[in-house]
């Protein structure tokens, strides 16, 4: 049985995976969710809100896109955003 709950971007709908504080990276806080080979990142600065997707078919990682989230998340916090 699928959930019925989700998270829909772009009319796709993410089951949520994760949701924590990323206390070695960015401090944000952070959720990462799932579709088949598909994923997004999402984070939460003091004035913005990242969210990246990811498709494994396409050569991506959720590694590569939460390391990358992680970081552009710690950029725009030391910039006050």
């Amino acid at each position: 049985m699928k959930p019925k709950q989700g998270i829909r971007i772009n009319r796709q709908k993410y089951t949520l995976v994760q949701n924590y504080v990323d206390s070695l990276g960015s401090g944000c806080y952070t959720i990462v969710g799932r579709r088949k080979r598909a994923g997004f990142i999402g984070a939460v600065t003091h004035t913005a809100i990242i969210i990246a997707l990811f498709s494994e078919d396409e050569g991506q990682t959720i590694t590569m896109a939460l390391s990358r989230v992680s970081k552009l998340a710690g950029y725009l916090l030391k910039q006050g955003v």
